[in-house]
């Protein structure tokens, strides 16, 4: 498959799980069933070529069952390039994932793959802007009534190389 084409293929995968996930609707056991959602507050970095700082807001909206959970993601972060010639300038991300996940108590863990956006940074050296690239996302978070507490992992493949994000997050579910 043209390499054009393979940078499509998760993208259009991770819409497609989400569009069936939110549209069809939670599954058939109505009496154990929820919408989740809830809005955080998150701030973190990422390392590779290029590494910078970030902080910004993330949506989360899904179902549950159970102890089983799926829901869509959407991190906006904006920050900064910190090292390399594009040391200084402003890099924005837009991550949306779908997480397939789980909790037990307060403890809740989700991974799932992520179609991400960056703008901002000049693409010859180093940064990307422009197309959507292949991610993954990985959350744990403890549920403390209201309060959320989060941390999230979050590769993205920039040029077959993956930059690795992380971020830390309080705020509040529904």
């Amino acid at each position: 498959m043209p390499r054009r084409h393979r940078s499509w293929l998760p993208t259009v995968l991770t819409f497609a799980l989400a569009t069936v996930g939110l549209v069809a609707g939670p599954p058939a056991r109505a009496e154990a069933q929820s919408f989740v959602g809830g809005l955080s507050a998150v701030g973190g970095g990422f390392a590779g070529t290029p590494d910078g700082a970030v902080g910004g807001a993330q949506l989360r909206l899904g179902f549950e069952a159970d102890a089983f959970e799926m829901f869509a993601q959407f991190s906006g972060l904006v920050g900064s390039v910190l090292s390399g010639p594009n040391g200084g300038t402003v890099q924005g991300l837009l991550w949306n994932s779908v997480l397939l996940g789980g909790h037990v108590g307060v403890l809740h863990l989700g991974i799932g793959p992520s179609a991400d956006l960056a703008w901002g940074c000049d693409t010859g050296t180093g940064c990307f802007d422009g197309l959507p690239l292949f991610g993954i996302d990985a959350r744990v978070a403890l549920n403390l009534g209201p309060v959320v507490v989060s941390a999230q992992l979050h590769p993205t493949w920039l040029r077959d190389t993956p930059v690795w994000g992380a971020l830390g997050g309080v705020g509040f579910g529904f």
